[in-house]
C-alpha cells in the first residue's frame, strides 16, 4: 500500500506505534470506548445513536491527533538526548518523506466527515458543534505545545490534552452542557490519574510520584477507591459519575488481581527452572 494511504487512515498510526501489544490494545477499549458507551447509557440514550456519532467522533479524532504522533515520532524526538523510537527508525524516514501529502489527505477528510456531521446531526443546533470543535481545537494545541516542550510543562500540557480527550467524547452525551457537575466528573474519571502516572516518568525526577511508577496497578486502584468515596460527598443522590468511578475502580481491581496472578505465575516458572 502507498505510504500515503496507509498513514492517513484514521486509527491506524495510534494501533501500530502505540498499542502494540493485545494487552495495550484492550485496556485502551476498557479506557475509552466502553465508558462512553456506559456514559450514553446511563444518561438514558439507546439505540444507533450511541454507536453512530461517537464512531464519526473517533474518526475525526484521530484524523487529527495521529498528525501530532507523526510528528512526535519524525521530528521531535531528533531534537532529544536519548530518543524513543515508537516505530522502526527507517519508517520514520517514509513518514518524514510523505508526511506533508499525509496532513494534507487528513486535512481534507476531516472537512468531508465534518460537514456530513453538521448535515446529519447539527443542522438546526450549529452552536452544539461549535462547541465540540472548540474542545478539538484545544486538544490538537495542547499536543503541539506537548510537541515543542520538553520540561516539566509537559506535565500541565499532558492533563490539558487527556481532559479535553474525554471532554470531546462524553458532551454530547450529557446534552452539551459544560456543567461543573460534568466537568468534575469528567475530571475524576481518568485525567488525574493518568497526569499523576505521566508525572512519575524517570524523565521529570519527581520523587514523591517513584511509588506510583512502580505500582501503578496499586496506585489506580487506591486513585479509584478515593475518587469513588469522594464522589459519593460531591454528587449523591445524583448516581451518574459514582457508577463511572465505580467501573473504573472495578476495572482497575481486575487489573490489579491480573497482574498479581501474572508475577505470580512468572516466580513459580522461575524457581521450577
Amino acid at each position: 500500500m502507498n505510504p500515503t494511504f496507509k498513514y492517513a487512515i484514521p486509527g491506524y498510526y495510534f494501533f501500530y506505534s502505540r498499542l502494540k501489544t493485545k494487552p495495550e490494545k484492550i485496556s485502551w477499549f476498557f479506557i475509552l470506548p466502553l465508558p462512553i458507551l456506559l456514559f450514553a447509557l446511563i444518561q438514558g440514550y439507546s439505540g444507533r445513536e450511541i454507536f453512530i456519532l461517537p464512531t464519526f467522533q473517533f474518526v475525526i479524532f484521530y484524523l487529527l491527533y495521529e498528525i501530532g504522533y507523526m510528528y512526535n515520532d519524525c521530528f521531535t524526538v531528533t531534537k532529544e538526548k536519548n530518543p524513543h523510537f515508537w516505530v522502526p527508525e527507517p519508517e520514520t524516514k517514509v513518514i518524514r518523506e510523505y508526511y506533508i501529502a499525509v496532513v494534507l489527505i487528513r486535512l481534507s477528510s476531516v472537512l468531508i466527515v465534518s460537514a456530513f456531521i453538521l448535515k446529519l446531526y447539527f443542522y438546526e443546533e450549529q452552536n452544539r458543534a461549535n462547541l465540540l470543535l472548540v474542545i478539538l481545537f484545544a486538544n490538537n494545541c495542547f499536543f503541539w505545545l506537548h510537541n515543542y516542550f520538553r520540561s516539566r510543562y509537559n506535565i500541565l500540557i499532558y492533563f490539558g490534552l487527556a481532559y479535553s480527550k474525554y471532554l470531546f467524547f462524553l458532551l454530547p452525551f450529557n446534552c452539551y452542557k459544560m456543567e461543573i457537575d460534568f466537568l468534575i466528573g469528567t475530571l475524576l474519571i481518568f485525567p488525574i490519574i493518568r497526569t499523576i502516572e505521566y508525572s512519575s516518568k524517570e524523565k521529570f525526577s519527581i520523587e514523591l510520584f517513584d511509588g506510583i511508577r512502580k505500582k501503578r496497578h496499586l496506585a489506580r486502584v487506591i486513585y479509584y477507591f478515593n475518587a469513588t468515596c469522594i464522589s459519593i460527598f460531591i454528587f449523591w443522590p445524583e448516581k451518574k459519575w459514582i457508577l463511572m468511578l465505580c467501573y473504573f475502580l472495578s476495572y482497575r481491581i481486575a487489573t490489579l488481581i491480573t497482574d498479581w496472578n501474572f508475577r505470580n505465575s512468572s516466580n513459580l516458572r522461575n524457581l521450577k527452572s
